[in-house]
């Protein structure tokens, strides 16, 4: 019964409302849209093997759409806005080729609305907004058939997917609701005010969600509703109930039934209410019992939740602490319940020091006997902030015990750094940090101590120059190397180790020692010239491995002004990152942007890679340059009128013999693992494949709203003889009402005398 009503009584309440919309003395406006595109498409590619594919393509897509809009008894009843449309889109497509023929042929019609209605009297006390709406429209998908995967297989193709239109979406997305709020209004002005604001106010909002597409490359087919009713009975107390259903119409396994009662200080937009119980302290608390009907009955489950929300604010101190405690009942009898309470402080002792703590105990426990209980504590003073230096001093504790392990985390440390007091120039910083982790399970027990020196200098004898020196000192022990923090599904909140080298952990062992050493520097010689230097030695040994440092430097230089931009980042690196394997790499990237003027533009990059290791040595390199040029008119608005573009690439990188390229900017680090050893040095068996490309093209604008366009592209890989060449032209207009265009492309590929011919044409008018 309650199922039909949702199904239906929405319907009859949008149909009156609707009569009251035509019916009722309004002032509105009416609007008719309208939009038809045409779109030709015609594609042709063989190759000297005798295969051959022709495809066509002709789409159709119409549209109209009126709508009206106004206001009810000059805004003193309410508003609307309601809109009805029809959309139908054509495709006839046909592919041919060596192996066959494809016959694409279909029509789709598509009502497409919207309505909306809110009816608020000013001194009625309700409001009613009900809407229905589906504005999606047809759009054609452009899969590749099996005739034009199957041309494509061997080589590919010069110009990607053909994109000949082989289907038609046209599935239905149906929004609508209706949402009813009765009660006192802010801005009521009659007589019974004073009766109304003794009575609850009530809110009645059902909404449907229909969605519906069978012919999409993943199809849908489901429906969502949602019933709620509100009541507010005292000041911030609110009934909530909820009713909702999904049906999955492919799949009926994602049915599901869902009905939740909630009472609490949260209203009907769902959102918090604070309760102030004194000038400084505001709580907020709610209880929710939700009940999941599924149709796979293992996923039932009854669920209650109960939240109290504190906040506590003082001059010198606040606190906030988020409750939650859960009962979760499963269809096969598992019942759980979990306690979360934390609590957050913090606050100022005087000008100079501040504090802060955190505490968090969580709890869960079930009917089979698993339990889990974590708890996590910790506090952070900084003090001494007028001072010459600072202070800083942390602790932290966190325990996590379970019916199979334990797990107790020790942290703390403290932090000094010099402030302005002691210098302008000069900036000192130490910190020291230890942390212990001790885990025991019914096979075994183990530990884990960190301890963490780091000192740190920066020094700044001119504005235009600032020196940093950082040192960082690592010290591991005990009887777990790479401890793990994890105790039946309870992660610690606290930093856990990494390792800094690729191994295993049982490799490295559990104690260890590594320094880091950094030095940097920036410096502004000039306006605008910035230099940067970076140095830093990484020192890592362990109980089981000899030890062993990673180098790194670089340099980089940027440049900026009104007509030049000049950046080169010059890396290098040389170490073993990964245990017993020693590697270097050298790199320059350099980037150069000249604006002659307004109409000639110059772009340079230029990047070098080489990458060495125990096996194989490798070379890349990549070139590009950018011209582009553009021709204004002054007569009148200034506007551009021919726009030309030239760039040319050039890419070098070793490789394993495959024919296989990068179409995108990059370099590729290609080892080999097949090598020619000679005289201890190793270089790549791989073949170095070489890649360059010349493009050319054109814009020309005879009239603001017409574009003429041209261009070709000659691309050759290894060889000046195994080449590829590319060329379009394209014809466009361009008005607020009207869009049409002419795009002709055609490319032939040297390697196997492949030939490929796309031709499109696109009409779009509206009104």
């Amino acid at each position: 019964m309650i199922k039909n009503i949702l199904k239906y009584s929405w319907v009859t309440c949008v149909v009156a409302l609707l009569l009251v919309v035509f019916l009722c003395p309004s002032d509105a406006h009416a609007l008719l849209t309208g939009e038809a595109a045409l779109r030709y498409d015609n594609y042709d590619v063989r190759d000297n093997s005798g295969r051959h594919l022709s495809a066509n393509s002709f789409t159709q897509d119409y549209s109209i759409l009126y709508g009206k809009s106004g206001n009810l008894y000059n805004s003193r009843i309410g508003r609307y806005n309601v809109s009805l449309g029809y959309n139908w889109s054509a495709l006839d497509t046909s592919v041919k080729s060596t192996k066959g023929a494809e016959d694409l042929n279909s029509s789709r019609g598509h009502i497409y609305y919207r309505g909306e209605i809110v009816v608020d009297p000013k001194e009625v006390p309700f409001r009613l907004e009900a809407y229905s709406r589906d504005l999606t429209r047809n759009t054609f998908t452009a899969a590749d058939t099996p005739l034009i995967t199957d041309m494509f297989s061997r080589g590919g193709n010069l110009f990607g997917s053909p994109s000949i239109a082989s289907g038609i979406n046209d599935g239905v997305h149906i929004e609508s609701g209706v949402t009813l709020v009765a009660g006192l209004k802010s801005g009521m002005t009659n007589g019974y005010n004073e009766v109304l604001r003794h009575l609850p106010m009530i809110m009645l909002d059902y909404s449907d969600q229909i969605n519906k597409d069978l012919r999409s490359q993943t199809p849908v087919d489901t429906r969502l509703s949602r019933l709620a009713f509100v009541s507010l009975n005292k000041k911030d107390n609110w009934f909530h109930y909820r009713y909702v259903t999904y049906d999955d119409y492919i799949n009926s396994e994602n049915n599901y039934r869902e009905s939740q009662f909630q009472i609490g200080t949260v209203d009907h937009k769902l959102a918090r209410r604070w309760v102030d119980f004194s000038n400084w302290l505001q709580v907020s608390t709610d209880l929710q019992l939700t009940k999941r009907i599924n149709n796979n009955m293992v996923l039932n489950y009854v669920e209650t939740d109960l939240n109290l929300f504190v906040q506590a604010q003082r001059s010198k101190w606040e606190a906030r602490s988020y409750n939650n405690f859960n009962r979760y009942r499963e269809e096969n009898g598992r019942l759980t319940y979990r306690t979360t309470i934390p609590l957050y402080v913090s606050g100022v002792l005087n000008p100079e020091t501040s504090w802060s703590t955190r505490s968090s105990y969580k709890e869960s426990h079930d009917n089979a006997g698993a339990h889990l209980e974590s708890m996590l504590a910790g506090y952070r003073v900084e003090a001494f902030k007028r001072s010459l230096f600072t202070l800083g001093q942390h602790f932290d504790v966190e325990s996590s015990t379970s019916e199979l392990s334990e797990l107790l985390v020790l942290s703390g440390g403290f932090e000094t750094t010099s402030s302005s007091r002691f210098s302008q120039k000069i900036s000192l910083d130490a910190a020291y940090d230890i942390k212990n982790s001790s885990y025991k399970d019914y096979l075994a027990s183990s530990g884990f101590l960190e301890q963490k020196l780091t000192l740190r200098s920066s020094y700044t004898p001119t504005n235009q120059l600032r020196i940093n020196l950082i040192q960082v000192n690592d010290f591991t022990s005990g009887s777990k190397p790479g401890f793990s923090s994890t105790v039946h599904d309870a992660n610690t909140s606290l930093p856990q180790y990494v390792s800094p080298r690729w191994a295993a952990q049982d490799n490295l062992g559990s104690s260890s020692y590594r320094s880091v050493t950094t030095l940097s520097a920036v410096w502004n010689p000039m306006p605008r010239l910035n230099l940067g230097l970076i140095l830093s030695e990484d020192i890592f040994a362990s109980e089981k491995v000899k030890s062993s440092n990673i180098t790194n430097a670089s340099f980089s230089i940027n440049y900026d002004n009104s007509q030049t931009k000049f950046s080169n980042m010059l890396t290098y690196s040389d170490g073993s990152s990964q245990v017993d394997q020693q590697a270097s790499s050298l790199s320059n990237t350099t980037a150069i942007q000249h604006k002659y003027n307004r109409n000639l533009d110059l772009k340079l990059l230029f990047a070098y890679n080489r990458i060495s290791d125990n096996n194989a040595v490798s070379n890349s390199y990549d070139f590009e340059q950018r011209l582009d040029y553009s021709l204004f008119s002054y007569s009148g608005l200034t506007r551009k009128l021919l726009e030309i573009n030239e760039m040319l690439t050039f890419s070098d990188s070793p490789n394993l013999g495959a024919d296989t390229y990068s179409t995108s900017y990059g370099y590729s680090n290609i080892i080999s693992t097949n090598s020619l050893s000679s005289n201890n040095k190793t270089v790549t068996s791989g073949k170095n494949s070489t890649r360059s490309s010349l493009s050319l093209g054109f814009k020309y604008y005879p009239l603001r709203q017409l574009v003429l366009a041209a261009g070709g592209r000659y691309l050759y890989d290894n060889n000046i003889n195994n080449y590829s060449l590319l060329w379009y032209s394209s014809i466009g207009v361009n008005f607020r009402l009207f869009q049409a265009s002419l795009d002709y492309y055609q490319g032939k590929r040297q390697s196997d005398g492949l030939i490929e011919k796309k031709f499109t044409a696109n009409v779009k008018k509206s009104f």
